[in-house]
């Protein structure tokens, strides 16, 4: 009885393992077939474009900002604060492919008092206000106001890790 279990036991194991392999060998079946008819369409991949609006710390850190952004914003002044020796060489190599680029005067009306009513203002230099106005330019021609608040978010309205 006890060999005769065991091989229920076997047979059952083998059962599914076989069953597994023809669900396995059903997948790769509908994957090709999915990759075929891709391949039949010859719909070309679009890939999205991104921005990375540039402030001078990643440029002084050494931070890879080319392999992240296909296009690169920044302003004069950001250049300009960039002082030590380093940073100025890589710079003057061209590694970068900067678009330089102003805000317009309504986005940096709106980070002013934006920042006035979250208390940062006082902590942020002028290029700072500037860099992010550039930011706000770019994303308001790219998307829009879809993904801008108007207003900063209330305390209540924020959600720490404690709370998620």
């Amino acid at each position: 009885l006890v060999g005769m279990a065991w091989t229920a036991e076997k047979r059952e194991s083998f059962l599914e393992v076989l069953s597994k392999k023809e669900q396995d060998d059903n997948v790769v079946k509908q994957l090709e077939k999915l990759e075929l008819e891709a391949l039949e369409e010859e719909k070309p991949v679009v890939k999205k474009e991104t921005h990375l609006i540039v402030d001078s710390g990643p440029i002084i850190l050494n931070a890879h900002i080319e392999k992240i952004g296909d296009k690169l914003w920044t302003l004069d002044d950001v250049i300009r604060e960039i002082r030590d020796k380093n940073s100025r060489e890589r710079l003057a190599l061209g590694i970068y492919d900067f678009q330089f680029r102003e805000p317009t005067p309504d986005a940096i009306a709106r980070v002013v008092r934006f920042s006035k009513e979250t208390g940062d203002y006082i902590a942020l230099s002028k290029v700072d206000i500037r860099v992010l106005a550039l930011a706000l330019t770019i994303e308001q021609e790219l998307n829009g106001e879809k993904f801008l608040r108007e207003k900063p978010m209330s305390l209540s309205e924020i959600k720490t890790f404690e709370d998620a």
